[in-house]
């Protein structure tokens, strides 16, 4: 049987190189602060023919935030409810409170990240079909 010693400068060598990974880790994190704002943003419609939805995301700093999307098939839709930070994403949880009432009252999930200083990259994700769709926010001027 082989006995190794191990020496105390490569207990610390890990030791910072496990701190430094952390540190990045948790400078990624989402600032609450940050996100609150107007974010606006166009995605492919589920019309198709290359027609755009367009999206006004509005998130408070109270942890809540309402999105008003204006459908391509010729609706305006209401979503609210609340949000919340985990690591380096922002989910936000609502229902849909207003537009066609087929869709009224099933939730809405959006998950995004910060991708850039003035932008949020995501996965918005309807209960109602079960469409995970992406989509890029950009901070309102």
């Amino acid at each position: 049987m082989q006995v190794r010693t191990v020496s105390v400068y490569g207990i610390v060598a890990v030791g910072l190189a496990v701190a430094v990974l952390m540190t990045a880790a948790v400078a990624a994190d989402i600032d609450p602060a940050w996100l609150a704002g107007t974010w606006e943003a166009t995605a492919p419609s589920p019309a198709g023919a290359g027609k755009q939805d367009t999206f006004k995301l509005m998130v408070n700093p109270d942890g809540t935030f309402q999105e008003s999307i204006q459908s391509a098939r010729g609706g305006a839709i209401v979503v609210a409810g609340k949000w919340r930070v985990s690591g380096d994403s922002a989910i936000l949880e609502g229902t849909f409170n207003g537009g066609p009432y087929i869709i009224n009252g099933t939730k809405k999930t959006l998950i995004v990240k910060k991708s850039g200083d003035d932008t949020l990259e995501g996965t918005r994700l309807s209960h109602y079909n079960n469409q995970a769709r992406p989509i890029t926010f950009a901070r309102a001027k």
